[in-house]
This record gives C-alpha cells, structure tokens and sequence, in this order.
C-alpha cells in the first residue's frame, strides 16, 4: 500500500509541474517597463528598455507618449526603442512629435529615423531645421537631407560649410560629395582653404575628391608631400579620383619614394584607384628600371590594385619581361585580377616556367582576353 501511495504522489507531482510548465508566461507590464525608464539607475533603464523592445508592438503607444515626456532619460530611452523598432506605419505619428518636440534629443533622433525610413512628408520641415538655432539639429538635419538623397537641398546645405559648429561643417561636406553636388565644388574648396580644424579639415578633403574638384589638385599635392600632414591620407585618395597628369605624376612620385611597406600600400592603392589613366606613366618607367628591384615590385604593386582593364598590360609586361623574378611577380598579381573580375583561375606563367612553358601560357592568356574583354 505504501509502496501504491508513492507512485501517485509522484504522479500527482509530476502532473503539476507539467502544469506549470504549460502556463503561458506572464504579460509584461509595459506600464511599469515604462516608468522605470526614469529610474536613477541605468541598469534598471537599460533592462526595462531591452524588454520594451523586446515587446515592441505592444509597447508603441507607450513609447510614443514617452517621447513626450517631462523626464530626459525616458525621451532618450523612447528615441532608442524607435531607432530600433520604428515602422513606415509609425512615421505620421513620429513626424506629429517631432513638429512639436522643443527637445534636442528628440528632434535630433526623430529626424534622423524618419530620414532612414525615407518618409518624404517629412522632407520640407527637415529643411527648416537648416536654419535651427540648435547646431547640433542643423547638423543633423543636414546628414538627414543627404540620406534622403534630396540634392535639391544642396544649395541650401553650401552655406553650413561656414557654420560655427564644426559638426555642421562636417556634415555638410560629407552631404555634398554624398549628393554628387559637383556645381559646389567651388563652395567646399573655398571653405577648405579657411578651415583650421583637422577633422573638418578632412572631411572637406574626401569631399573634394568625391566631387572632383580639379582647382584643389595643387593645394593637396602639396598636402601629400608631408606625410605629417593631417589631411595627409585622404588628399592622397581625393588625388586619385580627381585627377589629372599633375595628380598622376605626385601619386606616382609617392609610389617610387615609399620607404616602408603600409606607404608602399597606400600609394599603390591610390595610384590604383587613378586606374588606366597611370598605366601609361608606369610603363614608361618600366624598361630603366629591370635592375631595380624595389622600383619594380612598386610597380606591380599598383597594377596589382587595378582592375580588369590592366590584364592585357600585364600580359605584355609577362611576354617582354626578361627577368623571370618579374614574370613570376606579374603572374601572381594577374591571377589575383582574373580572379576578382572573373572569378575564374587561370594558369599563369611562375617563376620556374621555362621558355617554351612561358610563350604556351602567355599565348592562351591573350586569347582568353580576346574573348573576355568585353565581358
């Protein structure tokens, strides 16, 4: 009898932790996750802001009241839960708070999220906040019009190159060259020259090179010979894309003069981002420099970072190149290419082919090229 009575307390225990186990987890009071968005102690902010998103349908309406709040920490918990749970079907709603939101951190946040969502009713209020005495929303408001790609703002962005607040300026240059805006070249170059911030400084920098300001070219040439400069690395890179046969020969010129191996890099990039319009310089160089050893690895360092269009180049180099050093060198680096472009690996000629190997593999590769040039 004991031994029966055993068994159904252990049954009955059983099934009632099987019970239990079945009882669908208790709602979260979204009321409760958001009045604790006020606490004084981040980790109960944080976790309550974790489990709102967590909950985020039925935690909307709450949020939106909350960015509305008296309390700063709880405005500035809800423009997190929007920047990770914002819908299109939130934005009418978002956009009525943020017409009427006196707060930075919201007006800023707001505005930011409707740009990603690319909600166009919002575009004409974005562009008033240009002229926000805030220079934090004018900041913003300026990397919002470029993320919707209105380069109808443009012209009313070109004066923010001379705003007080660098952050503006910044953001400025960066929505220019983001908008292909290349009629305010001028604008940037001539805020470039003014400017005496490094960062802003560089920004400006990258822009001119996007927008492909060719009145620049001797300014960052003479940037690119001080490698102390702070505008140092990105007027190399803003030489390339403007270009030019003065912007070709110092990008060549910091190529044949690297002293160390992340120079020799970054020139080779940058001399490879120029692309066809150098190849004719470097070649030229080529037949002096067979006893150089360090030129030449220089060299194809920078066909290296071109693209398909360098292959019939270095095939040539590979067919008229006596040294076999060289041709191996070459070879790797078409390999690379071909592989990239067309994702096909190709037999190339190696440092230990012999003539007859060479002049085979050399042969094919040209033909290929002939029937993949225009591919």
């Amino acid at each position: 009898m004991r031994y029966v009575m055993i068994h159904v307390l252990i049954f009955a225990l059983a099934f009632a932790g099987a019970a239990v186990a079945d009882e669908a987890p208790a709602e979260p009071d979204i009321a409760a996750l958001a009045a604790q968005l006020a606490s004084e102690k981040y980790y109960e902010r944080e976790a309550a802001l974790s489990a709102l998103i967590e909950n985020a349908e039925k935690a909307t309406p709450a949020m939106l009241c909350a960015l509305e709040s008296a309390d700063y920490n709880t405005r500035a918990a809800a423009v997190e839960f929007f920047r990770a749970k914002a819908t299109p079907e939130t934005c009418p709603q978002l956009f009525e708070i943020l017409k009427r939101s006196k707060e930075t951190e919201v007006i800023t946040g707001l505005t930011r999220v409707l740009a990603r969502l690319a909600y166009k009713e919002s575009l004409e209020h974005v562009r008033t906040l240009l002229a926000d005495p805030n220079p934090a929303v004018r900041a913003v408001a300026t990397d919002s019009l470029a993320a919707f790609g209105d380069k109808e703002s443009a012209a009313k962005i070109a004066p923010m190159l001379s705003d007080e607040f660098s952050e503006a300026r910044i953001a400025a240059a960066k929505a220019l060259a983001a908008m292909g805006a290349a009629e305010l070249g001028k604008d940037v170059f001539a805020a470039f020259e003014k400017e005496k911030i490094p960062e802003v400084q560089r920004a400006m920098v990258e822009a001119l090179g996007v927008l492909k300001v060719a009145d620049a070219a001797t300014a960052l040439i003479e940037a690119v010979k001080d490698e102390e400069s702070p505008i140092f690395l990105p007027a190399v890179f803003a030489l390339a894309k403007i270009g030019g046969d003065d912007a070709r020969d110092a990008l060549i010129n910091l190529l044949m003069t690297s002293k160390d191996l992340e120079m020799l890099n970054l020139a080779a990039g940058a001399v490879g981002v120029m692309g066809e319009a150098a190849i004719p310089a470097l070649e030229e160089k080529s037949p002096g420099l067979k006893n150089d050893n360090d030129a030449r690895f220089k060299i194809l360092s920078a066909f290296g970072k071109m693209g398909k269009y360098v292959i019939p180049h270095l095939i040539s180099f590979i067919e008229h190149e006596p040294y076999a050093i060289w041709r191996g060198q070459a070879g790797d680096r078409l390999r690379a290419i071909i592989k990239r472009e067309y994702g096909e690996d190709m037999p190339v000629p190696a440092y230990d082919d012999s003539d007859e190997v060479l002049k085979e593999k050399t042969a094919k590769l040209k033909q290929w090229w002939e029937e993949h040039k225009d591919k």
